[in-house]
């Protein structure tokens, strides 16, 4: 016996849940699109490409961390996959050549998805032509690629990767580097020349870091004045810059906010100083790691001239070849971190001076060196000293 006004509750409930799930089915992409980076990434708002790696830190397609239920999310319709796409294909790492093959005709055979691509992490094994090809055929299909990272290339389609490059004008950070993932050397990517006319017709960038990969004795450097970049605020130059160079990029970008030279060292401390000078409004990390070629005495004399002049800067790293003398007279009071090679106790003990006044340095929270190998090293003293100034006193390298 059938219990009267059954069926019309059942066909009430079944009419609430098909509306419930059609709404829900429905959600509009700004409320999507929150909940499914979190079930991808977890966290609700985009990662930030952070210092000069542009996809380190995010979960992408290729390294296959996506959780159950983002995969389960995304395949509830068609509405919700679409909205799932543009997370998934957002950013990329291809480290397999393999991988790199299939995923670059798949985006040859689906522009859509290929529009979808705003960070590419290139790695490449053993620097095959095979390999890059499909490296140079990506930066050609992805017309909205904004972060990209190279580690390492095939020499002989150097041209055509240079020239494919020259198109990604809506980058907005760039690293190259001449190793792969097996660390083998590559050959350089190109003259500086090149890449300073590249730069200036990407006006989105904000961020480069060249690791050993550019060639700067370029005899044919054009040493007219590039046209500015306002966004580009952190730059990375691994190789050596002479006076025409750092003058060039001074220019190029002059509200930097961090500069880093590191490998061989500059030629011209003049025109460094000179660059400083531009950047003394702005300037907020400096890391002159200059291992390779230590500059000359006079280079260092005309560079430390310009330091106290860089009222915002926090943080200064230095390795080989800042004259101890210069360290009262060079360092800024806005200095919060010094990061600085002391070969000797003296040299420690002239930081250490700067530190027993309290009028010095004002803002000093963190000093790290290397621990000098000297048998009258007093190491008590200084850290009590350090400790009553509030800055921690750490040994070992310098980091970024």
């Amino acid at each position: 016996m059938s219990v009267p006004g059954r069926r019309k509750s059942q066909r009430v409930m079944m009419n609430g849940k098909a509306k419930e799930n059609k709404v829900i089915s429905d959600l509009s992409p700004w409320i999507l699109l929150p909940i499914f980076r979190y079930l991808s990434t977890g966290y609700i708002d985009p990662i930030p490409v952070k210092d000069w790696l542009p996809s380190s830190s995010l979960t992408t397609l290729s390294q296959g961390r996506y959780e159950k239920h983002f995969l389960s999310a995304a395949l509830v319709n068609r509405h919700w996959s679409t909205v799932a796409r543009t997370i998934i294909y957002a950013s990329v790492d291809l480290e397999d050549e393999d991988e790199t093959e299939v995923f670059a005709e798949t985006m040859e055979d689906f522009p859509e998805l290929a529009a979808l691509v705003r960070r590419l992490n290139l790695g490449t094994q053993c620097h095959t032509k095979e390999e890059t090809s499909c490296h140079i055929q990506l930066l050609r299909l992805c017309p909205n690629l904004q972060h990209l990272r190279i580690q390492g290339y095939n020499g002989f389609l150097l041209k055509e990767y240079v020239e494919a490059l020259r198109a990604c004008t809506n980058l907005t950070s760039l690293y190259i580097t001449r190793y792969g993932l097996r660390d083998w050397q590559g050959d350089s990517f190109c003259k500086i020349g090149t890449m300073v006319e590249m730069m200036q017709g990407w006006f989105k960038l904000e961020q480069v870091f060249f690791h050993d990969a550019i060639i700067s004795w370029c005899a044919d450097f054009d040493q007219t004045q590039p046209t500015p970049i306002p966004r580009l605020q952190r730059m990375h130059m691994g190789c050596s810059l002479d006076t025409a160079h750092i003058e060039a990029l001074s220019r190029l970008a002059p509200n930097l906010v961090v500069f880093s030279l590191s490998d061989s060292g500059f030629h011209s401390g003049g025109s460094l100083a000179a660059a400083l000078r531009v950047w003394k409004s702005t300037l907020i990390e400096l890391d002159l790691r200059c291992e390779a070629g230590s500059p000359s005495s006079e280079h260092w004399d005309a560079v430390a001239e310009r330091l106290p002049e860089l009222s915002r800067l926090n943080i200064l790293r230095v390795a080989k070849g800042l004259p101890p003398e210069h360290y009262k007279s060079a360092f800024p009071p806005s200095l919060r971190e010094v990061y600085v090679s002391l070969p000797s106790a003296a040299d420690l003990q002239s930081i250490v001076d700067i530190l027993s006044s309290e009028h010095r340095l004002p803002s000093l929270r963190l000093l790290r060196t290397y621990k000098p190998y000297s048998e009258d090293y007093d190491e008590t003293v200084r850290v009590e000293i350090c400790a009553k100034r509030g800055c921690l006193l750490k040994w070992g390298p310098m980091m970024y």
